[in-house]
C-alpha cells in the first residue's frame, strides 16, 4: 500500500474517526489490556509502536511516523503516513493527523523518563480529543474543568497540574483538594487515595481557574477512567 509523505505536520486532521480509537508506540505496553480494548477498534501505531502491535497479535491499520525505529517496514501492508517534521513526537504527529472522540494510548508511557514527559506534554496541549495513556503501572489523563468518575475504595490516584491549577474542592477522596493550588513551587497531590469502604467510591474533583491537572492512577484501574469516555 502506498506512503503518503508530508515534510511537515498536516494543518488539519487527515482520519477522521466516531468511535474510540487505540494508538500504539514503541514504550512500555500493558499487553493484557492492549489486546483487550484494541480488538474491534481502529489501532493506529506510532512508527515502531506496528512491531509491539504485531508482537501482540494485532496489525495496526495504519502507521504514522518518520520511520525512524520501525522493522521490516515492507512487512506491513498498511497505510503509512510519513511525517519528515522532527520538532514532533510520535504522539504529536497522531494527534495531529487523527481525529476520533477519545483514544485510548499504548506504549507512550515507561520506556524513558523524556518520552513519557513528551508524552504527557502531548495530552496536555491538544485539546479535542481525551487521551488516555496506560502502561503496566499506571493510566493517565489530562483535564481541564470538573471531572467525576469511579474508584474501587482505597486505590490510589494522584493529581498533579499542568502549570497552575487551583482547586474548589473535592469528594471520595481521602485527603481533600478544597482550595489547594498545585503548580511549581506551590503543591502537589501524589499518593492521595479513594477513601475506604466497600466497592466503588465516586470520586468527584471540583477545578477552579488554571492550566488543568493529571489524573494517575493504577494501570489496573484504567477501565474506570475508560468509562468516562
Amino acid at each position: 500500500m502506498a506512503t503518503v509523505t508530508y515534510d511537515a505536520l498536516p494543518l488539519e486532521p487527515i482520519y477522521h474517526y466516531d468511535e474510540t480509537v487505540v494508538f500504539i508506540g514503541s514504550g512500555d505496553v500493558a499487553g493484557d489490556e492492549f489486546c483487550t480494548y484494541a480488538r474491534g477498534k481502529t489501532v493506529i501505531a506510532a512508527d515502531g509502536g506496528a512491531n509491539q502491535a504485531r508482537n501482540y497479535g494485532i496489525e495496526p491499520d495504519i502507521i504514522i511516523g518518520d520511520f525512524d525505529s520501525i522493522a521490516d517496514n515492507d512487512s506491513f501492508d498498511v497505510q503509512k503516513v510519513l511525517i519528515k517534521d522532527q520538532s514532533t513526537t510520535d504522539l504529536q504527529k497522531l494527534l495531529k493527523v487523527v481525529s476520533a472522540p477519545s483514544v485510548l494510548g499504548f506504549g507512550f508511557l515507561g520506556a524513558r523518563l523524556d518520552h513519557s514527559l513528551a508524552s504527557l506534554y502531548a495530552i496536555a496541549q491538544q485539546d479535542v480529543s481525551p487521551v488516555i495513556l496506560i502502561d503496566t503501572h499506571d493510566a493517565v489523563l489530562h483535564c481541564c474543568g470538573d471531572f467525576t468518575f469511579m474508584l474501587p475504595a482505597g486505590a490510589r490516584i494522584s493529581i498533579w497540574s499542568y502549570g497552575v491549577q487551583h482547586f474548589v474542592g473535592s469528594e471520595g477522596l481521602e485527603w481533600s483538594l478544597d482550595s489547594l493550588v498545585f503548580g511549581a513551587n506551590k503543591g502537589l497531590g501524589t499518593s492521595n487515595r479513594a477513601i475506604a469502604g466497600l466497592g466503588l467510591i465516586e470520586i468527584k474533583i471540583l477545578a477552579g481557574v488554571g492550566d488543568g491537572y493529571y489524573i494517575m492512577i493504577a494501570g489496573k484501574n484504567a477501565e474506570h477512567l475508560i468509562l468516562t469516555l
